[in-house]
């Protein structure tokens, strides 16, 4: 009985780090393809929270300290869902908008390829009521309008839904629809209705059932004769003029809301597929084990 105990205790002590080698460059090998080629069908649910705590321990610097590769773990993990990278990229973005880049990559980062689970994180800057101007910037080439910070945060929350096939076909068409009209009516009107979409829309967001999301209002069609402009497909910013009356929506009630950074928010898992077998220097190791341990034993039987 002692034998066989002591047998038992030798292959736990041999096996146990060889398995833990295994898990640990299973997870090397996922976070260097995430790196490498950006393939983030390698992520299957059982890992994602173990990548995510690998990469942030590689990544002890904020965001807004952080350069070059270390940068770009930021994306991964804002894609994997971890709410603090994402919020940390969506700050990073709300005070470049005053540059004259106006945002990029980063704002292409949220509307193309960061999950739905970032609406809520930039929902709270629907409420913020920081004016009414709309200006254009750029040169002969190009044109770009540049809105007040609110107003900026529900076109890229528009761009989102537009651009994701997560969300219902209505609901994207929606969005589509206002995403084009808001250089056309006063900035008011683009918060009031996203205030009002969010409100009715909050708890799908927050349970990540993001085909539930429906649609809102509609801004109102621009009275506005189109002219011609370079590198927009917009109209040029409207001039107030007696002739043009400033539609009106109903006003929204006056709700202070937050979104706090540490909530639990629910994304959906992405497609996975199989991670690349193990090594097989691995099965080697314990074959070579297995016939030392059978040869030291079979010596001491005999």
């Amino acid at each position: 009985m002692k034998t066989i105990m002591n047998v038992i205790l030798f292959w736990i002590a041999i096996l146990l780090p060889v398995l833990a080698m295994g898990q640990e460059d299973q997870i090397d090998r996922i976070i260097k393809r995430l790196r490498g080629s950006g393939n983030f069908s390698v992520v299957t649910p059982d890992v994602r929270e173990e990548v995510i705590r690998r990469i942030r321990k590689d990544n002890k610097d904020s965001y807004a300290k952080s350069v070059g590769n270390a940068r770009s773990d930021y994306f991964i993990l804002a894609r994997l869902g971890d709410v603090d990278a994402a919020s940390q990229l969506l700050e990073a973005l709300r005070e470049s908008f005053a540059t004259p880049a106006h945002g990029f990559p980063d704002r292409i980062f949220f509307e193309s390829e960061a999950p739905p689970m970032i609406v809520p994180l930039i929902a709270g800057d629907f409420f913020k009521d920081d004016g009414e101007t709309i200006s254009a910037a750029g040169g002969d080439d190009y044109m770009y309008y540049v809105y007040p910070l609110s107003v900026e945060m529900c076109v890229l929350v528009l761009q989102k839904i537009r651009y994701n096939e997560t969300f219902a076909r209505e609901t994207r068409e929606w969005a589509k629809y206002n995403s084009e009209r808001v250089a056309d009516v006063p900035p008011r009107l683009t918060r009031e209705l996203m205030q009002r979409w969010w409100r009715e829309n909050e708890t799908p967001f927050r349970a990540g059932d993001y085909g539930a999301v429906q649609p809102g209002e509609r801004l109102p069609p621009s009275t506005r004769p189109p002219a011609k402009t370079i590198g927009v497909d917009r109209y040029p910013v409207p001039k107030a003029t007696p002739a043009t009356p400033i539609p009106t929506l109903p006003p929204a009630p006056a709700v202070l809301i937050s979104t706090p950074v540490d909530k639990k928010v629910s994304i959906s898992a992405p497609a996975v597929s199989a991670v690349p077998p193990e090594r097989p220097w691995r099965i080697i190791v314990v074959i070579g084990l297995l016939a030392a341990s059978a040869a030291f034993f079979w010596k001491r039987r005999t």
